[in-house]
């Protein structure tokens, strides 16, 4: 466990980046690897022009769970295992091969993903964009099953989850968090032009 004047440090790092650290549970992690997902929060935020107040945090999780973004999309909430070490989280995140990236900063970007959903001023869905991307990409036309099918074989198993929100509507909600994931550790150019079509979107 850091003491209080290595924690103060990290504290101090994350509020040079315009980020808020939650710490009133003891951190028992790897500070680099904390500092590499506040650099992650913070490139994302201001290449999406995000100024609303952003809180990362630490606290147990289930095994299957690596982190969490709060319904208010102002807090980030890491699995604490999960900032232990680099190379466990890494090697995980590449057993089980159902998130796109075995990055351990793709779990940052993937959040942060979740977080920039919420900024989109026009109506469009990830599936949308997903679709559009495919388009402009490789000039063919595809439907929401075939363009589901394609996020499961080309971007992961995770991208393609149908999920039920609280007032009963099912959307696709991992395909952004998925994709800004892919676009911001390992990029291509279907990567790239989705979050160009998302930045539009999100009218920037």
């Amino acid at each position: 466990v850091h003491s209080q004047s290595e924690l103060k440090e990290v504290r101090e790092y994350a509020e040079s980046k315009g980020i808020k650290l939650y710490h009133r549970k003891a951190f028992s992690g790897d500070t680099e690897l904390l500092k590499s997902e506040i650099d992650m929060v913070h490139m994302l935020s201001e290449d999406f022009g995000i100024t609303d107040p952003i809180t990362i945090g630490w606290k147990p999780m289930s095994e299957e769970d690596f982190a969490e973004t709060s319904a208010n999309h102002q807090q980030i909430w890491f699995n604490e295992l999960v900032l232990r070490s680099r190379q466990i989280t890494e090697a995980n995140l590449s057993s089980d091969n159902v998130l796109a990236t075995n990055s351990a900063d793709g779990i940052a970007a993937h959040e942060m993903g979740h977080i920039i959903s919420g900024k989109i001023r026009n109506g469009k869905s990830g599936l949308d964009i997903y679709k559009e991307t495919v388009y402009n990409v490789s000039g063919k036309r595809v439907t929401d099953d075939e363009a589901v099918a394609l996020l499961i074989e080309n971007v992961s198993i995770y991208s393609g989850l149908l999920t039920v929100k609280s007032n009963g509507t099912v959307a696709y909600h991992e395909i952004i968090p998925e994709m800004v994931s892919v676009n911001y550790t390992n990029p291509n150019n279907y990567s790239k032009e989705f979050v160009r079509l998302l930045k539009e979107a999100c009218e920037l």
